[in-house]
């Protein structure tokens, strides 16, 4: 048989060829029976697996397609594609969500049986659908085939422009098993996903939703498409140490499922040791968090140094620096740092290096007696001033609240006593 994917219609059944890869028996065709028909899609269940009580969760997820999933995506991604009758096929499947097939005459979206019966059924729809989105604008109008990775972000935060959030939920749970994993480099292994998902949230979140328009319409592709690609990705690195709105807007998620915070990869006690030394390698654009802490309350300086591998590689190395009270400060490391107060005022530092290509790096961390003359620790000093300020200004605002309360109280008093 040929490798070109057909159907032909015989009744009731279509018979479809599908990838044996993503098949759980591994088959190169199925065949599959008109089960539910909706304005925009034709439902197929493959023989063998369907059952009555099945009937009501395609009715819902053909509603959802028309209503919902079409023309909420179509809108945030900024597509004036007019997609025909698709066929959504669901059969057993070795991966738990699906894939698209595009041809000539038709497009059919193939689903997992797993999700047959729960709502993450529809997420894996709407995340199959905006990968038809995708590839209209990006390979059909711009003749552009847009990276793995960036095709699957786009997709991955589809359910939520719909209004579905079980998809980014499981992704946040994958991402804890694997937070490390690369955010370009793309195998199509199940933890892929998790990145990406995460990534795109937070960069929506930062940028709004036309931001999705922007990228759809680029006639550049991956890293490339971003207006400000670096500067997004090191402050999502930071956002998913942090994850808190009251340090910065920038270092946090707004979507209430993404509360999660990443343990440190690894956590370094300084004390009673007085330095370290660390060699490592990464994928491009792969995170690692290094926590330095200490188990004294000694008043003492510490000096970090970072040591890119290679020149042609660039590094990027945030720190978060966090007090005893629990309040954080965030810089950049570009080549080596001193902190004071540190096990006295300072309770840890975070760095988070990682690099646009696999390369590797180290660092050292040291105790030192004085902060070498003429170096300039000033951005350090300058954040910490920053810092003070906004705390002061959010004590001001309080002592306001607290002035404005007891007036309030009084004049409720003056009221009682003279039976006003």
């Amino acid at each position: 048989m040929s490798n070109k994917k057909i159907s032909f219609i015989l009744a009731a059944v279509m018979f479809f060829n599908v990838e044996a890869a993503f098949d759980i028996k591994q088959r190169s065709e199925i065949s599959a029976e008109l089960e539910y028909v909706s304005q925009r899609a034709g439902f197929y269940v493959e023989k063998g697996i369907w059952q009555g009580v099945f009937l009501e969760n395609l009715a819902e997820l053909g509603n959802d397609f028309d209503n919902l999933i079409v023309p909420e995506i179509l809108s945030a991604y900024g597509s004036d594609w007019v997609p025909g009758r698709i066929k959504v096929v669901i059969s057993d499947m070795v991966t738990s969500f699906g894939y698209i097939d595009r041809r000539d005459t038709e497009d059919i979206i193939y689903l997992s049986a797993e999700h047959l019966g729960n709502d993450l059924l529809k997420d894996t729809l709407a995340h199959e659908f905006q990968h038809l989105v995708t590839i209209y604008n990006k390979e059909d109008r711009l003749d552009r085939e847009e990276k793995p990775w960036l095709l699957e972000a786009l997709a991955e935060y589809a359910p939520v422009v719909v209004g579905y959030n079980n998809m980014t939920e499981k992704r946040k749970d994958d991402f804890f098993k694997d937070p490390s994993n690369s955010l370009v480099g793309w195998s199509n292994a199940l933890y892929d996903h998790a990145p990406v998902n995460l990534f795109m949230n937070y960069a929506v979140e930062q940028k709004g939703i036309d931001f999705l328009k922007s990228i759809i319409a680029s006639n550049k592709t991956g890293v490339n498409a971003f207006p400000d690609f670096i500067d997004l990705y090191v402050d999502w690195t930071i956002a998913n140490f942090v994850n808190d709105c009251e340090v910065d807007v920038r270092y946090c998620y707004q979507n209430e499922v993404l509360n999660h915070k990443v343990p440190p990869t690894v956590n370094y006690n300084l004390f009673p040791i007085e330095s370290l030394s660390v060699g490592a390698s990464a994928e491009a654009y792969s995170p690692h968090w290094y926590k330095i802490s200490g188990l004294t309350d000694e008043d003492r300086i510490i000096k970090i140094e970072f040591k890119g591998n290679d020149d042609e590689v660039d590094y990027y190395v945030p720190y978060v620096i966090t007090d005893k009270k629990n309040k954080k400060t965030i810089g950049e490391l570009k080549s080596e740092i001193f902190i004071e107060s540190f096990g006295k005022d300072i309770n840890s530092v975070t760095i988070i290096p990682s690099s646009n290509k696999k390369a590797g790096f180290s660092f050292t961390v040291s105790v030192v007696d004085e902060i070498p003359d003429g170096f300039d620790n000033e951005e350090l000093r300058q954040k910490l001033i920053e810092r003070i300020e906004e705390l002061e200004i959010i004590v001001l605002t309080l002592r306001k609240q607290i002035l404005e309360r007891q007036v309030e109280l009084l004049r409720a008093r003056i009221k009682e006593f003279f039976g006003l």
